[in-house]
Formats: C-alpha cells, structure tokens, sequence
C-alpha cells in the first residue's frame, strides 16, 4: 500500500539510504499501511536484494514538499535537478535502502552490499533506458543520497562513510548492456549532394523519395 502511480515520469536519480533497521523489520515496515513509507529496493547486509515497489511506480522514500517553508521544500535541496523540478521528488526517483544502522556504520556497506549496489545501480539504470530511453548518469548529480535530496530533514542519510567512490568506479567499468553502431553511407560536399544520394541510393529500387 506505501506506493503510488508514478504518473508516467521516467526515473532521472536513484537515491541511497542507510534503513536504521535489520533487513526483515525493514521489508516487514514497508509493507505495513501505517508506516507510510517504502523504497523500490532493499539490500541486506549479505547482498540479498528484495524488490518492494516496481520501477514504474513511486515509493514514498525521498518525498520533497512544494509547500512553502517546509524543511523539505526543494529549493533547499543540495541537487540542482531537484531544485529545477521541484514538487515531490518521489516522482521521479528510484530509492535503494540499505541493512544498517547509522549510529554503528556512518553509511559504510559490507562488502557483499557494495557489490549488490553496483549490479542493482546498473540494473536500474539499463532498465530506465530500454523503458524510457533516458539515461542516469552515473555521477554525483544522479547518484546520490537522501541527504542531498533532503538535507535539513536527512542530514546523515545515507552517512559520510557511504562508499561512493567505490560504487561509481565499478559502475564506470560496468557494461551497458547496449553498443551503438554509426555507418557513414558517404561523404558530399554539399548538402544537395547528400539529398540526391538519398533520395536515390539510400531507398530500396522502385520507390521515390
């Protein structure tokens, strides 16, 4: 029930959260009605991922308000995109929490979180592009953590010690699971050569332009 449609809104961030919780009490808050809160994912500190919110659709993790003097106003986000699009930032968000507890860990992952994080990050970000043609770069403007989103309400979210070096690198020598190909057909020295070309070697015998 913590979800809502993601009115046709492709993903341009993907936000990291430390869950200040165990991985089953976590899961177990998501799915109960009076918590009012959920992430579209959760990674357990053994590298189990569990799917809570489909990509399509909004969980309610890095919700902004566009009510003025709200401490979760965009503008007051460190992110110039949320600051640009404002409203609720759910809406065009993909929220990942993690197994942990900040007082224990700053943010910091096991090792089987960050290699979990780097394959789930990819995932999401090949799954936008098939789906909506848009690519999240993988940057600190696009990764980032609720602090970033949120920062009066979620200062230490996910926490100074998470690994963001180390999880941009391995996406940095991820395969995209896409190779684009360019074939130049020729070389013109004007533009009415090109569209002469066109029109009669580029379309197949017996059609005209």
């Amino acid at each position: 029930t913590n979800q809502s449609g993601g009115g046709g809104s492709a993903p341009l961030l993907i936000a990291c959260h430390t869950a200040d919780c165990y991985y089953e009490g976590t899961k177990a808050w998501f799915f109960c009605a009076a918590a009012e809160t959920s992430a579209h994912d959760l990674v357990a500190k053994d590298g189990r991922v569990c799917q809570c919110v489909p990509l399509e659709r909004a969980a309610w993790c890095n919700g902004t308000s566009a009510v003025s003097g709200s401490d979760k106003h965009p503008s007051l986000s460190s992110l110039a995109l949320v600051r640009r699009l404002g409203g609720n930032a759910n809406a065009y968000s993909v929220s990942i929490e993690f197994e942990g507890f900040y007082s224990d860990t700053q943010g910091a992952l096991t090792d089987a979180q960050l290699s979990a994080a780097a394959e789930l990050v990819q995932h999401i970000r090949e799954e936008v592009r098939r789906r909506w043609d848009v690519d999240i770069a993988p940057d600190r403007q696009h990764i980032v953590g609720h602090c970033e989103v949120s920062p009066r309400t979620r200062p230490n979210c996910p926490g100074e010690k998470f690994p963001w070096t180390a999880l941009l690198k391995r996406l940095g020598e991820a395969p995209t699971g896409r190779t684009l190909y360019r074939v130049q057909a020729g070389a013109f020295r004007s533009k009415e050569e090109a569209e002469n070309f066109r029109r009669t070697e580029m379309l197949p015998r017996g059609l005209s332009a």
